[in-house]
């Protein structure tokens, strides 16, 4: 299984992928692909939406570590060999940061396996 990540308006956006919401929210357009599913368990909570980047950060690293990884590659796994989890923040401009990639640096240590960030468009 692949794993990658990336933002729901990625016009780079492969179509041969399976593309995973893990925000909180829908999108509010119509994206060019179809959204497969969600993973509840990776979304953030609701309330460190209103928190500063850094206790975000910890909320967010705090919720992780309650969670069995063994658990988070079975739900991933169940929808397909090369997925993609989408969340709304292009992560490749200055000061931007996204739970998103906080779950592939926690990912990669529990499991060893590198999760990329897809190129943006």
């Amino acid at each position: 299984m692949t794993i990658y990540t990336s933002y729901f308006a990625n016009k780079k956006m492969p179509e041969d992928m399976i593309k995973v919401r893990i925000s909180l929210g829908n999108p509010r357009w119509k994206t060019p692909y179809q959204i497969s599913g969600t993973i509840k368990l990776l979304m953030p909570h609701r309330e460190s939406l209103q928190l500063d980047i850094q206790s975000a950060v910890s909320d967010y690293k705090r919720k992780l570590s309650q969670i069995d990884v063994e658990t988070v590659k079975k739900e991933i796994s169940e929808f397909g060999e090369n997925v993609i989890l989408l969340c709304f923040e292009n992560v490749t401009k200055d000061n931007s940061w996204c739970h998103r990639r906080i779950f592939a640096e926690w990912y990669e240590q529990k499991t060893g396996e590198v999760v990329q960030e897809l190129p943006c468009g």
